[in-house]
């Protein structure tokens, strides 16, 4: 099943500084909501165990992320994990822009976790990436 958002982080303060903690594995890290453990594999990849409790299904997903790109205006962050029966590929792309940081996400889920529904994974979507945009909003102002 394929899945597609995107939206814009609002900032406070310094778009750039925040922008080149796009980059950085530990800023991502813990922007990541659900992360039960992780592991630096390099500069730019780590692993991590995510909690997943959606509906009826409750999983720990091992996830392989990288960041395939990270310039002055771009980063993309690819993820794909697996666990509990079910596969997750994300594609993650922040743009930045004069006054605010746009992002784009491309998800495919396959296994147990389609098998809920569109319903169901857009609202549980929806709300993980209100986590994680707080999340940056939050860590950025205290970095």
């Amino acid at each position: 099943m394929k899945l597609t958002y995107s939206g814009v982080i609002d900032l406070l303060g310094d778009n750039d500084r925040v922008f080149a903690l796009l980059g950085n594995p530990e800023f991502l890290i813990k922007s990541i909501p659900d992360v039960e453990s992780s592991k630096r594999l390099d500069d730019r990849s780590f692993e991590a165990v995510i909690k997943l409790k959606l509906s009826i299904v409750s999983s720990s997903i091992r996830t392989l992320i990288q960041i395939r790109e990270a310039t002055k205006d771009s980063v993309v962050i690819h993820a794909s994990g697996s666990g509990g029966g079910s596969s997750i590929a994300l594609l993650i792309s922040f743009q930045r822009n004069p006054k605010e940081i746009r992002w784009s996400a491309d998800a495919e889920v396959s296994g147990l976790i389609s098998g809920l529904g569109s319903s169901i994974l857009n609202t549980f979507a929806k709300r993980k990436i209100e986590e994680t945009i707080r999340s940056i909003q939050k860590a950025a102002a205290i970095v």
